[in-house]
């Protein structure tokens, strides 16, 4: 749960993004690896300190294609009670879900790993900012993330502090540990093979 609540993506994002939509190809190949990365580690983070907020992700099995962070944001305090034309956006319309079919409401709070979760128009009173992630490192994708969205990083706390004191601690003797018991397995590894040409040779046997 430390790893989930603090970390790089624990951020408190404004009240005027209403939501995220993330579009990337499952496979590592062709410069996705960013894309999964970002999504693997600081997008749980994300959700985590914004659980209000749906968080969409498209994954499909197209490596051709563009990787696409989406921030939804809202422009104005209400929506318009009817719209005579749509609305601003800087995405194509034509690659945005239809708004008023039944479906699209049925995808908009489902994530999808068979290219399921197209991006959802924007509503009369947002726009879209989109970030390109294709073969950008996740530290710079969370970079422009947070630049264009205004999040605000969480600071960790004494306890929090604490905490990571202690996990890191953990790991270097889980490192410790584990590379004693390889010095202990070699070692013996050696014993055994003394003892094996000892043999051959009419040495001492080994013990069973």
């Amino acid at each position: 749960m430390f790893n989930v609540r603090c970390g790089p993506g624990a951020a408190k994002l404004p009240m005027n993004i209403t939501k995220i939509h993330m579009d990337f190809c499952a496979s590592l190949i062709g410069g996705h690896q960013g894309a999964k990365k970002f999504w693997r580690e600081n997008l749980p983070r994300l959700k985590y300190h914004n659980p209000q907020i749906p968080m969409l992700v498209n994954r499909h099995d197209e490596n051709s294609k563009d990787s696409a962070l989406s921030i939804f944001m809202r422009t104005t305090a209400n929506p318009p009670v009817t719209v005579d034309a749509p609305s601003s956006t800087t995405v194509n319309p034509s690659a945005t879900a239809d708004a008023s079919s039944s479906t699209s409401e049925d995808k908009l709070f489902y994530s999808s790993r068979h290219n399921m979760c197209p991006l959802p128009s924007p509503a009369p009173n947002e726009r879209i900012v989109q970030i390109q992630m294709k073969n950008v490192h996740s530290t710079e994708i969370l970079k422009r993330f947070v630049d264009e969205s205004g999040a605000k990083e969480i600071k960790l706390t004494d306890m929090d502090s604490k905490e990571q004191v202690y996990f890191d601690e953990l790991a270097k003797q889980r490192v410790m540990s584990l590379e004693a018991f390889k010095r202990r397995k070699a070692n013996k590894a050696k014993e055994r093979a003394f003892l094996r040409q000892a043999r051959k040779a009419g040495g001492p046997k080994e013990a069973a």
